[in-house]
């Protein structure tokens, strides 16, 4: 029973990561679906931390000061979390269309690891939205409509570490040995 519980979890955590047809057409459709929606929730946040063009890098590898760090990882924090409350306060603006595929997602991720994984509903609800919704659209802004061009290079990278964040934040799971510098953001 162990090995199957291990087994069903490495199995769970993969759900929709792979660049298969379907997750594509998902993909494809939930960004019709959703176009409003994600224009709506994010691109005026989006645009403002392109026009601030923050400085949020954490990597000590890539910053100088120790001043400097704290600095970033405030703003960083700050910005996260601003975007994560939005999104998690818009639940009932999510479309309906959308929310239907979510709930089919849940139901077939509860059918398959129910007895085994009780969380596995609920991660590959929130792994799949971000995974395939949120934090596409926060690293590529542009495609997304939620630009007119590319992000300034320091909102780029921003973006991506905010997108990290909240994709580990989605799937009840903490940043640790890979990238040891982000361990902060556990928090």
């Amino acid at each position: 029973l162990r090995d199957m519980n291990k087994s069903l979890t490495g199995e769970a955590n993969l759900l929709f990561r792979g660049n298969s047809l379907l997750t594509q057409a998902l993909d494809f459709h939930m960004r019709r679906l959703g176009k409003e929606y994600l224009e709506d929730l994010l691109g005026d946040k989006v645009r403002e931390i392109n026009a601030m063009n923050p400085d949020c890098e954490v990597d000590p590898s890539r910053v100088g000061a120790s001043e400097d760090l704290n600095r970033n990882w405030a703003t960083l924090n700050a910005l996260t979390s601003d975007i994560w409350t939005h999104i998690s306060a818009s639940h009932n603006q999510c479309p309906a269309e959308l929310r239907h595929i979510l709930k089919y997602v849940r139901t077939v991720a509860e059918d398959r690891y129910g007895n085994f994984l009780r969380t596995a509903p609920y991660t590959s609800v929130s792994g799949f939205l971000f995974l395939r919704f949120f934090c596409p659209s926060l690293l590529n802004p542009k495609l997304f409509g939620l630009l007119r061009d590319h992000p300034h290079p320091r909102a780029q990278r921003t973006l991506t570490l905010i997108a990290k964040s909240l994709q580990v934040l989605a799937n009840l799971s903490t940043f640790g040995q890979k990238e040891a510098w982000m361990e902060p953001m556990n928090r």
